[in-house]
């Protein structure tokens, strides 16, 4: 009985340490991307104030370009959103 208990104590403990190495690597990770996404839409704005100083009076070329950017942000949102939802299933504690 004790030796059951002892064995039990130590495999509840080499899970939770298990557990919170993963957690702090998904957190790392999610950290890194959150950056780099950051930095990602600050490229994607400065490119479109470059264009819009380039044609300033072409409303066709103003309205592709902000339409492309638009686009490139949602899909950024999308990625997110599915590693935000990888990050949460990966991180719920020991059942």
């Amino acid at each position: 009985e004790a030796e059951n208990e002892m064995n039990l104590a130590i495999f509840n403990r080499l899970r939770k340490h298990i557990f919170q190495h993963h957690f702090e690597q998904v957190k790392t990770a999610q950290t890194a991307i959150n950056e780099a996404v950051g930095k990602m839409r600050e490229e994607l704005q400065q490119q479109l104030e470059d264009i819009k100083s380039i044609f300033k009076n072409d409303y066709a070329v103003l309205v592709t370009a902000q339409n492309i950017i638009d686009r490139n942000l949602a899909e950024l949102v999308t990625f997110i959103n599915e590693l935000t939802t990888r990050t949460a299933l990966a991180v719920e504690g020991p059942k």
